[in-house]
């Protein structure tokens, strides 16, 4: 339980974020169903937390969501394009 707080804290801080700036955290994989780790996340009086134990689910929706914000960037990305070069 210690790796999994401390890769959990550097993450946090590698993402320049607290636990407060958190909506929430979901919980995937099997460790998930072990009580412990529902007690860790818990204890973090400023977060949610939902549990998906199928972790395909939690990728497919992730990958959907990494592919509309790198068509949002490059939309955006081609948008600033056209302004610089006066079209």
């Amino acid at each position: 339980m210690e790796r999994t707080q401390e890769l959990t804290k550097q993450v946090l801080e590698e993402a320049g974020l607290n636990w407060k700036q958190l909506d929430g955290v979901l919980l995937v994989g099997g460790a998930t169903r072990m009580p412990m780790v529902w007690q860790y996340v818990a204890n973090l009086d400023s977060v949610s937390f939902t549990s998906a134990i199928k972790i395909q689910d939690v990728m497919s929706h992730s990958l959907g969501m990494v592919a509309e914000n790198e068509e949002r960037s490059r939309y955006i990305n081609e948008n600033q394009l056209k302004d610089f070069s006066g079209d």
